[in-house]
């Protein structure tokens, strides 16, 4: 087989790490949450973020616990069953989250930024006073550096079962 010959390993495992550089539907994070499916935004700024879906309720409590930080042009869409007011806690989080509330129609109604994180509970929530359909979650900084501010509009690519 060509793969036994040191070549044939080569190609191999460059032809490999090829298709796994090709996954763009899934993502994995330091703290090892695989497939999650990902939707890329557009912020006010112009700028593109790619955000993790959390569609579930353990997605959405999981959040991004356990990550040492989030890069830039990186974060996660927080997708609810119902609009309402949905409030976010720090807890398990390592790092300093800002923290995006949107309507239905994806524009801002809220944020905060730079919510600290929380080691022990009872730890706050955050929230907003509007009732919201989606939340963001982006590194610390980011919602001002994309020029997230309320009353601004997120443009979403099409989430799987949406129209556009």
């Amino acid at each position: 087989m060509i793969w036994r010959t040191p070549l044939g390993a080569f190609l191999f495992l460059l032809l490999l790490s090829a298709l796994g550089s090709c996954d763009t539907v899934t993502s994995t994070d330091q703290a090892g949450h695989k497939g999650m499916e990902t939707v890329v935004a557009s912020t006010p700024s112009g700028a593109s973020l790619v955000l993790e879906v959390a569609r579930s309720d353990a997605e959405r409590a999981r959040g991004l616990m356990g990550r040492l930080e989030v890069p830039a042009g990186t974060g996660m869409f927080f997708l609810f069953d119902e609009v309402g007011r949905h409030p976010i806690w720090m807890f398990n989080c390592l790092t300093e989250l800002d923290l995006i509330w949107l309507d239905e129609e994806r524009r801002i109604v809220n944020l905060v930024e730079r919510a600290p994180v929380c080691r022990a509970q009872p730890c706050p929530n955050y929230g907003s006073e509007f009732p919201s359909a989606y939340v963001i979650e982006v590194g610390p900084g980011q919602a001002r550096e994309l020029g997230l501010v309320p009353g601004g509009r997120v443009l979403l690519s099409p989430l799987s079962g949406e129209q556009p």
